[in-house]
């Protein structure tokens, strides 16, 4: 039980300290991908379950020694599930972001999502890592489909998916009196899952990044506002060097740009800007459950084009145009690990690179660039998330 708890309770903290950032979180989220709409959340909420009877169907043994257990289990976390996810939307009676109900807190797509999950890990996830990985990779997206579907809050997410961990341990929890056998089947992993692939890290965090302030196109002044972005990194160290962390990270934040003239009212463009890099540095433990690391990070920082945030109708309309660039980076950071497969984490670190931007006239008819200027793209990042442990 105690377990249990320091599975799901990093994951509510991380939802009540989200609530801050929710909106930041939308904008993003209309700013990459505004039109965005999926079903397929209705039907992947439910793979991790449908895998775990298929897999008992086909003679996988699991943890459990009978079908009995293993479906009392399942009934019993799904059960807890679906009473908890009804008593915190109605009790909480949260808006969606849409509009379309107050029902919004918890995410119960998540929480099923997530209970699936965890009744796939607990029953195969000692057999291999490989099937936790996939059941809580699948868990993981239909949680994010909820955000950028605009049906859910970043923090109602979160605390579905600690619903979810929590109700699908507890199922096994009490599976485990009823029946006493605490144990049932219980492989271990082999020497060929450890080692490097053991120390593999993936971290969710979210933070602002102060970028510098103003650029000149030749009688234009642009300034950009600081940008609230979210990175998704894996690490691993090497067994050969446990000191040496090498990774790569994924990164995705709002860019505004407000254009400022005398002839006309300033016009504020918006943009996804999306980078992706590799990471090698030094990490140091100590003590047993926290780590201290620094690294290098080189990346792309992609091509994008912006869109006015007004959404003017003029017949002839300012374009602003980021071309793709290098943008090495220095990141500091500190973790704890809370438990086997959770930590958090917090990092510093400081961008440095340059950005070439092309404000154009665009008609329905032609284009051209009225202005080209290459600025520093460069500033401060602070960020705090989660870690998961996929293979330890």
């Amino acid at each position: 039980m105690k377990n249990t708890l320091r599975h799901s309770l990093p994951l509510v903290a991380a939802s009540l300290l989200t609530f801050n950032v929710d909106d930041n979180i939308r904008e993003l989220r209309f700013t990459g991908a505004g039109s965005f709409h999926t079903k397929i959340d209705n039907v992947s909420q439910l793979v991790p379950l449908m895998a775990q009877l298929s897999m008992r169907g086909f003679g996988y043994k699991g943890r459990s020694k009978s079908w009995g257990k293993m479906l009392v289990s399942d009934a019993l976390g799904m059960a807890l599930m679906g009473g908890m996810v009804n008593a915190g939307k109605y009790s909480f009676g949260r808006l969606r972001p849409d509009g379309t109900a107050a029902n919004s807190y918890p995410s119960g797509h998540t929480a099923t999502a997530f209970a699936c999950a965890t009744l796939f890990h607990l029953e195969y996830g000692s057999r291999s890592p490989w099937y936790s990985v996939a059941g809580y990779t699948v868990a993981s997206l239909t949680g994010i489909s909820r955000i950028v579907n605009n049906r859910h809050w970043a923090s109602d997410v979160l605390c579905g998916a600690a619903v979810g961990i929590l109700v699908g341990e507890l199922g096994y929890w009490i599976s485990d009196l009823i029946f006493r056998d605490p144990t049932g089947y219980n492989y271990k992993l082999t020497k060929k899952q450890e080692g490097t692939l053991e120390s593999m890290v993936i971290s969710l965090s979210t933070g602002n990044r102060y970028i510098s302030r103003q650029m000149d196109f030749e009688g234009k002044t642009v300034e950009r506002t600081d940008a609230f972005g979210m990175n998704l990194k894996t690490t691993f160290n090497p067994s050969f060097a446990r000191w040496v962390r090498i990774g790569s990270q994924f990164s995705v934040s709002t860019e505004k740009q407000k254009v400022l003239t005398r002839e006309r009212p300033a016009k504020v463009f918006v943009a996804p800007a999306i980078s992706l890099g590799l990471s090698a540095g030094v990490e140091w433990h100590p003590w047993q459950r926290a780590s201290v690391w620094a690294e290098i990070l080189p990346s792309i920082l992609f091509r994008t084009d912006f869109t006015n945030a007004q959404d003017e109708p003029d017949e002839m309309s300012s374009k602003l145009h980021r071309r793709s660039s290098f943008q090495p980076a220095f990141q500091v950071g500190v973790a704890y690990r809370v438990s086997d497969y959770m930590g958090i984490e917090a990092h510093a670190g400081y961008q440095l690179g340059e950005a070439v931007y092309h404000l154009m006239e665009e008609t329905s008819t032609w284009s051209i660039i009225k202005k080209r200027a290459t600025v520093p793209y460069r500033g401060f990042e602070f960020a705090v998330g989660l870690q998961f442990y996929p293979f330890r």
